[in-house]
C-alpha cells in the first residue's frame, strides 16, 4: 500500500506560515534591541551560512537512520526552543550564539520533509508542486495576521506565533508513516555534483541567486 500524504499539505501550510511570522521580522527585533546595521548583517547571514552546514548533515543523518520522523521532532523542537529563547538575549554574543542554534534545527528541516514528500510520491512527483502550493498559502496568510500583531502588541508577539505555528506543524510530521528507507551514502551522492558539468552550471548559479536575494 503506498504511503498516506495527507500530513504533507497542513504541514507545509504551518511550515511556511510560521516562516513568516518570525523570518521578516528578525532584523526588525535587532533594530529594536539597538544592534547596528552591521551587527544586523551578520546575524541575518548566519541563517544561510548555517543551513549550507545543517542540511545537508541533518539529511544525511536522517536517509543512513531511516528516522526521518524522529530527526523531524528534534529539528522542531530546537528551532522553537532557541527561537523562544532569542527575545530573552539581549548582548550580541549571545545573540550571535543562539542564532546559529536556531539555524542549525531550522534549516533543514524543510529540505528533509521534502525528501519524504518527493520519495512518497514515487512515479507521482508532478504532484509536488500542488503539496508545495499550501507553503505559498501558509506565507501569504500569516504574513499581514502577524505584521498586525506585532505592530499592535509589539514584535514579541512574532516569536510566540512563530512558536504556536511550528508546534502545530509537529503534530503532523507524528503522522508521517514510519516507512522511509535507509538510502545510499551521503559520499556518494555528493560526488555526483563533481562528476556532471549540469549540476556544476546548476550550483553556480543556485550561489548567484543565493547572493541577490
Amino acid at each position: 500500500m503506498r504511503p498516506s500524504l495527507t500530513w504533507a499539505p497542513p504541514f507545509y501550510f504551518l511550515y511556511y506560515a510560521a516562516a513568516a511570522a518570525l523570518v521578516p521580522f528578525l532584523p526588525l527585533y535587532y533594530q529594536e534591541i539597538g544592534l547596528t546595521g552591521t551587527q544586523i548583517g551578520l546575524l541575518a547571514g548566519l541563517f544561510p551560512l548555517l543551513s549550507w552546514v545543517s542540511a545537508p548533515a541533518w539529511g544525511a543523518l536522517a536517509d543512513r537512520t531511516g528516522q526521518h520522523r524522529l530527526l523531524l521532532g528534534v529539528m522542531i523542537g530546537g528551532a522553537i526552543g532557541f527561537a523562544l529563547i532569542l527575545p530573552v538575549l539581549r548582548t550580541f554574543l549571545g545573540l550571535i550564539l543562539v542564532v546559529a542554534l536556531f539555524s542549525f534545527f531550522f534549516a533543514p528541516i524543510m529540505p528533509v520533509v521534502d525528501n519524504i514528500t518527493l520519495q512518497t510520491l514515487e512515479t507521482r512527483k508532478e504532484s509536488y508542486g500542488q503539496i508545495r502550493l499550501w507553503g505559498a498559502v501558509g506565507w501569504g496568510v500569516a504574513a499581514p495576521i502577524v505584521g498586525q500583531l506585532a505592530e499592535s502588541g509589539g514584535i514579541l508577539w512574532s516569536f510566540w506565533a512563530y512558536a504556536a505555528l511550528l508546534g502545530f506543524g509537529l503534530l503532523f510530521v507524528l503522522c508521517i508513516p514510519s516507512v522511509q528507507r535507509k538510502g545510499p551514502s551521503s559520499r556518494g551522492s555528493l560526488s555526483l555534483f563533481w562528476q556532471d558539468t549540469r549540476w556544476l552550471v546548476f550550483l553556480a548559479a543556485t550561489f548567484c541567486g543565493g547572493m541577490a536575494l
